[in-house]
């Protein structure tokens, strides 16, 4: 049973939380309006992530958790939960998930303001009457903004409303971000990549072999990789502005997963076509990149034979001028199929796919 207590700071008249009979002394709590708490130190925060918005309520109208760490936002993200209604609370209870912001940090390709509204734009157009666009400060966008989520259950231990909510924020950050690049470009082909730290490198090289790989398939594209605040942008932007958008959508989803190959799958359909060995030269190279950066972790050739750079793909999109943002396409017939298959859940005929995607370039 959650026992919680408050005692004063001899020095500054200040309270901090006492919980199950252990002091958090970096901790702070105040009831002058409301019973609010602020969480300081981690194995506090964890505890009472542990138990559920009714226990919690019993002892707090308000309890902010502190900084988390969240890939899809590298500043982090600030979390506070609201059990009964305060002057912060529109809706209760509920939770927020303050993104932390830092002008000099900021890497992104357009303003913290730019990013805000996109933000309200997808939230918005997801419908999801649990899911709100917050900001602190209706001036200044600066002074924090975040989604905040209305909680349904009571009994659910916080920490894993949090850890189940985590997903749909990436995706709601991610998608604002594709809405921008939108908006900024309308004659590229454009995609987000949230690579690990460990391979990142070698991966963001192996994109920029695709300006060739398209060159060989007979169409001429200018290649930009670009970090930005989440991810990593990669775009393609064809020289001939008649180029349709989608055949290099379609070559790209080819060349993303061609890693997965291993050699003996690459061997079996060589046909001497000069795409397909310069293909085969790319994956090897990066595979090779990869073991040497990863010499030290004793990386194991089985996860270096799985490597799937579409893994690791937030999503891509075409962004053609006077249209809306396309969807991903299905799977293309004939080439690509979802079955279990030597151990991966999918099986590629990429000779096929150079073959076919030749005849619709030279159309």
């Amino acid at each position: 049973m959650l026992k919680v207590e408050y005692a004063k700071h001899e020095d500054d008249q200040t309270y901090y939380l006492v919980v199950n009979d252990i002091p958090y002394y970096q901790s702070s709590y105040n009831d002058r309006t409301y019973r609010s708490a602020y969480i300081n130190e981690i194995e506090l925060g964890e505890l009472l992530a542990s138990y559920s918005s009714k226990e919690l309520s019993e002892f707090f109208d308000s309890l902010n958790m502190g900084d988390y760490d969240f890939d899809a936002w590298p500043l982090g993200v600030d979390i506070s939960f609201s059990f009964k209604k305060t002057y912060k609370s529109s809706d209760y209870p509920n939770f927020n998930v303050e993104l932390n912001v830092d002008t000099e940090d900021w890497a992104s390709g357009w303003s913290i303001k730019s990013f805000s509204e996109a933000l309200k734009i997808i939230i918005k157009d997801r419908d999801n009457k649990n899911v709100r666009y917050f900001q602190l400060d209706d001036d200044f966008v600066s002074n924090g903004l975040g989604i905040a989520v209305a909680i349904n259950d009571l009994d659910t231990p916080i920490g894993t409303l949090i850890d189940n909510a985590f997903p749909e924020f990436e995706s709601i950050i991610n998608d604002a971000n594709l809405y921008l690049a939108s908006v900024v470009d309308n004659q590229s082909v454009i995609s987000f990549f949230n690579f690990p730290d460990s391979i990142k490198g070698p991966c963001q090289q192996y994109l920029m072999y695709f300006a060739q790989f398209l060159k060989d398939l007979g169409i001429e594209a200018e290649t930009e990789i670009k970090e930005q605040a989440h991810s990593t942008l990669f775009k393609i932007t064809p020289n001939n502005k008649d180029e349709a958008l989608d055949k290099i959508k379609d070559a790209l989803e080819i060349y993303t997963n061609a890693p997965a190959l291993n050699d003996l799958q690459f061997q079996g359909m060589n046909n001497g076509d000069i795409a397909f060995m310069q293909l085969q030269a790319n994956v090897m190279h990066l595979k090779s990149q990869i073991m040497l950066n990863n010499a030290a972790l004793q990386m194991k050739d089985a996860t270096i034979e799985a490597l799937q750079l579409s893994n690791y793909q937030l999503k891509a999109i075409v962004v053609e001028s006077n249209e809306k943002l396309k969807q991903e396409e299905e799977i293309i017939p004939g080439i690509m199929s979802i079955k279990k298959y030597d151990g991966e859940w999918f099986s590629l005929n990429l000779p096929e796919m150079l073959n076919r995607l030749k005849r619709r370039f030279i159309k």
